[in-house]
C-alpha cells in the first residue's frame, strides 16, 4: 500500500469483514489520528509500538490491585493500547515502512498483555477472597493462553517443513495462519466465532471482554469459564494438530 491521503482514509480505513463489532468503532478514529501524526512529521511508527507496549503492560499490571477503580483503569488502558496498536500499523503503511518487525512486536505483545492480565485478575481475586483457587485459575489461564499460541506456531512451522519436503510452494507464514483459520472455521461456525467465540479465544478480543467483566465485577467467574474452555481447547487442538501432521507426513 502506498502513501495514503486524507481522501483515501475512508477507502483504506474500513475494517475487514471479519472484524467484530466491538473493534470497529476504533478503526476510523485510528486512521484520522494516524494521518494527523504523519502530517506532524512522525517518521518512526516503532515509537507508537513502544508506547503501545508500555500502556498495555501498565494496564495489565493494574489488574493485580484489589481496588475497583484501579482495575477499571487498567482495563481501559489495555483497550487504549489496542487503539495505539491500530495506529502504529496505519502510520507504517502511510509512510511506506510496514515490515515484519512491527508484526513481530504486535503478535507477541497481544499474548503477553492478555496473559499478565489474566494472572492479575486471579491475583486480585485471591487477595479479595483469600481463596488460593483463584491464583491457580489465573495461572492456568495465562499458561494456556501462551501455550496454545506457541503450539499453533510450532504446528504451522512443521506443516511448512512437510510441504517444502514435498516440493510444495509455501506462502508467507502470516497467510498460512489465515489459511488454517479459514480451514477450520467455515460457514455458521465462522459467524458464531466472529460474533461470540473470539471474545474468549482471541487474545485481543479478550481485552474487551475483560473490560466488561471488570466493570461489572464478574472477572472471577470469567477465570472459571476460561480455565475450562482453554484446557479443553488445548487438549482438543493438540490432538487434531498431531493427527494432521501425522497424516500429512505419512503421505510424503
Amino acid at each position: 500500500m502506498g502513501k495514503i491521503e486524507l481522501k483515501d482514509i475512508r477507502k483504506y480505513g474500513r475494517p475487514p469483514k471479519s472484524y467484530p463489532i466491538w473493534r470497529r468503532p476504533l478503526v476510523y478514529p485510528s486512521f484520522y489520528v494516524s494521518y494527523f501524526l504523519v502530517k506532524l512529521g512522525l517518521k518512526r511508527p516503532t515509537l507508537l509500538s513502544i508506547l503501545m507496549i508500555i500502556v498495555g503492560a501498565s494496564g495489565a499490571f493494574l489488574l493485580f490491585f484489589n481496588v475497583y477503580w484501579i482495575k477499571v483503569l487498567g482495563a481501559i488502558l489495555i483497550i487504549f493500547s489496542y487503539f495505539l496498536d491500530l495506529m502504529d500499523g496505519k502510520v507504517a503503511r502511510m509512510i511506506g515502512k510496514a515490515n515484519k518487525t512491527g508484526k513481530f512486536l504486535d503478535w507477541n505483545y497481544h499474548i503477553t498483555v492478555a496473559s499478565i492480565a489474566l494472572f492479575g485478575i486471579g491475583f486480585s481475586n485471591y487477595t479479595n477472597t483469600e481463596r488460593t483457587v483463584y491464583l491457580l485459575l489465573g495461572f492456568v489461564c495465562a499458561w494456556a493462553m501462551i501455550m496454545k499460541t506457541y503450539m499453533h506456531s510450532i504446528y504451522l512451522h512443521f506443516l511448512r517443513d512437510i510441504d517444502l519436503k514435498k516440493g510444495v510452494v509455501v506462502d508467507e507464514f502470516e497467510r498460512e495462519t489465515d489459511k488454517e483459520y479459514n480451514r477450520f472455521l467455515k460457514g455458521r461456525i465462522q459467524i458464531f466465532y466472529n460474533y461470540f467465540g473470539r471474545l474468549f479465544f482471541d487474545a485481543t478480543d479478550l481485552w474487551f471482554l475483560l473490560f466488561v467483566c471488570v466493570l461489572f465485577k464478574i472477572d472471577g467467574y470469567l477465570l472459571i469459564a476460561l480455565s475450562l474452555l482453554y484446557l479443553g481447547l488445548f487438549l482438543g487442538s493438540f490432538f487434531l494438530k498431531y493427527k494432521e501432521l501425522y497424516e500429512r507426513e505419512e503421505k510424503t
